[in-house]
């Protein structure tokens, strides 16, 4: 199989092109299988900055602010500093992934 997982409950995936570069229909089937049985998918509104408070400096990092809010996060792990400076960001703990392993 060419969809590849680590545990669902941290959602890391990759997903393997075929030689030519392009993810073929089966691939697609089987990603949307993972997705589907592994993970909560949510739909993040588009929100401006002002409705973030405080927004990330990073503007393209505001729509993992946005995910956290419409799923009620528990915490965010990443290592973008633009996102780690805001710890604990309206309450959420921003953590790296050492750290949450770590605990």
């Amino acid at each position: 199989m060419q969809v590849s997982k680590q545990s669902p409950s941290w959602g890391v995936f990759w997903l393997a092109r075929n030689s030519t570069g392009t993810l073929n229909a089966e691939i697609r089937r089987d990603f949307m299988i993972l997705v589907e049985t592994s993970f909560r998918v949510f739909v993040v509104p588009d929100v401006k900055p002002s409705d973030l408070n405080p927004p990330c400096r990073d503007p393209r990092d505001n729509i993992f602010l946005a995910l956290a809010l419409a799923s009620d996060a528990d915490l965010i792990i990443s290592s973008d500093e633009d996102l780690l400076i805001l710890h604990p960001w309206r309450g959420i703990p921003i953590l790296t992934p050492a750290k949450f392993l770590a605990k």
